[in-house]
């Protein structure tokens, strides 16, 4: 091999390594801003969180997530509020509001709004939200937003809701590890997971000597009750 082919192979071979650097740093900044995207997507109307569910001293509504959220209790699905239950409100409260008045277009024009998901799980994983709502709102008597707070975050603190929990596999598991054992004894979600609740439960906390593992199943590890 030549002076020649040897010079044009080293140019070819700085070629392709440019085009492979430019390549991998399109992929980083493109796929962070994906996830990005995904963990706080752009919605059509900035819905404000924080002034349905926050405290009425911290001038929220202090409105239940389950009254909005109403399929969460019944249902794999928390489900979107319709229109219908939104204008039942926004027909008289603060309907002099920008986001009131891009609501009431949607309504006008018999449209329902295009929300973008946020908490959204591939298609090969299955998770009720019943069966969590049963137990520890129903069951347990636990505040509404400390449970819903558990995959969802702070909700009460967000205008627009943010995805703050990884939600992958592990740390599932990392979850119903703690309620392998007799759910007396099973400790409370990590210390970080705790969401200070604002909301008063639905039911009255069933005393501790009452929760006995007939009462409450253990959390489940099998492969087949998340990957039907």
């Amino acid at each position: 091999m030549n002076k020649k082919q040897l010079q044009a192979g080293s140019v070819i071979s700085g070629f392709l390594f440019v085009i492979a650097i430019a390549g991998l740093l399109l992929w980083f900044f493109s796929s962070h801003n994906i996830q990005a995207q995904a963990d706080a997507p752009v919605q059509p109307i900035e819905f404000p969180h924080h002034v349905h569910s926050a405290a009425i001293e911290d001038d929220g509504n202090a409105i239940n997530c389950l009254y909005c959220h109403s399929y969460a209790r019944r249902s794999p699905v928390a489900g979107i509020p319709t229109l219908a239950k939104c204008m039942g409100c926004h027909r008289y409260v603060a309907a002099d509001k920008e986001r009131i008045q891009q609501l009431s277009r949607y309504w006008q024009q018999g449209k329902p709004i295009p929300w973008k998901k946020v908490h959204d799980l591939p298609d090969f994983v299955y998770f009720t939200h019943e069966r969590h709502i049963q137990r520890f709102v129903f069951q347990q008597g636990q505040p509404v937003q400390q449970v819903c707070g558990y995959c969802h975050g702070d909700i009460k603190t967000m205008t627009v809701a943010e995805r703050r929990r990884p939600l992958t596999m592990g740390w599932c598991l990392k979850c119903h590890e703690q309620f392998q054992d007799n759910p007396p004894g099973a400790p409370l979600p990590a210390e970080d997971w705790q969401i200070n609740a604002t909301d008063s439960s639905l039911t009255a906390a069933m005393p501790v000597d009452a929760l006995h593992a007939d009462t409450l199943r253990k959390a489940p590890g099998d492969c087949w009750e998340c990957h039907k």
